[in-house]
């Protein structure tokens, strides 16, 4: 591949009312981007802007050094995944990065199990029960 040249992904998304969709998305050839914590807020913002402007529930995540991962659901009927990633664009554990799930400071960990709704705030209430 020659300088400058971008990779296009194919892959089919599925808008599916009241269905949750995981996201994974990773940083420019894996780059570990995400260890700045300047980066980490812009990013942390990015999603905040996009909860509110694509209304969806977060219910879960987790931003390592080169990739992000979030649980979603849309709450509109009509909706667009691909205009979802585009707004916002593995476990610190098993990477290494902690010995706990709980030291991560950018996973959605101690937002369930601890209730601190840090660095974003998870939407509990639309959680389903089952």
């Amino acid at each position: 591949m020659e300088e400058g040249q971008f990779i296009t992904k194919k892959c089919i998304r599925y808008n599916i009312p009241g269905h949750a969709h995981e996201l994974t998305f990773s940083c420019y050839r894996n780059r570990r981007f995400l260890l700045s914590e300047r980066t980490c807020q812009l990013l942390i913002e990015s999603i905040e802007k996009a909860r509110e402007e694509h209304h969806f529930s977060l219910w879960a995540y987790v931003i390592m050094p080169d990739h992000v991962h979030l649980l979603i659901q849309p709450r509109d009927n009509e909706y667009n995944i691909s205009n979802i990633l585009k707004e916002i664009k593995t476990d610190p554990v098993r990477k290494g990065l902690v010995d706990e799930p709980g030291k991560w400071y950018y996973s959605s960990y101690n937002c369930w199990f601890n209730d601190i709704d840090k660095p974003i705030r998870i939407d509990k209430e639309t959680w389903p029960l089952f």
